[in-house]
Order: C-alpha cells, then sequence, then structure tokens
C-alpha cells in the first residue's frame, strides 16, 4: 500500500498535524520543510504521525516533503 500524506488544518497560523496514511509500523521517514523558492526550512523524522509548528513563520504557501524510499511526496500548506 502507497504512503498517502495528510496536512490538517490547511491552511493553518500556529501549527498542523502530518498523518501518513498507509504507513508502514515502525518504519520512520524523512521529511522536509520547504518554501516555494526551494529553500528548506526545516527537516525532521516521523513515522505516521507529526506536528510541526509554524507560528514563526511569514504568512504564505509552502511544502512538505516526504521521503518514502525511494520515491518523495509533496503538499502544500498555507500558513495565514
Amino acid at each position: 500500500m502507497k504512503e498517502e500524506i495528510l496536512i490538517y488544518p490547511n491552511p493553518s497560523n500556529s501549527s498542523f498535524k502530518i498523518f501518513l496514511i498507509g504507513a508502514k509500523e515502525n518504519k520512520i521517514y524523512s521529511g522536509k520543510l520547504i518554501e516555494l523558492n526551494g529553500k528548506i526550512l526545516k527537516e525532521f523524522s516521523l513515522s505516521n504521525t507529526y506536528e510541526l509548528p509554524i507560528f514563526a513563520l511569514d504568512p504564505g504557501m509552502f511544502i512538505i516533503s516526504i521521503n518514502h524510499n525511494p520515491q518523495w511526496s509533496t503538499k502544500v500548506f498555507i500558513q495565514n
């Protein structure tokens, strides 16, 4: 089963949760928070959920990218 990324709430102004639907039990995935210009703001590890505080970010659109080895999945989120 392929993992699917769910980001909630989106948009947000303080934090959001990342859910990996179909994630393998006990598997650790790597993720990145990226500006639209490609600048990496944060790298993190997660299993099937992760809460990411975003209150320090300026309002705008950002990308979350999760490594599923060998592919990456991306989602866009909005910081109010």
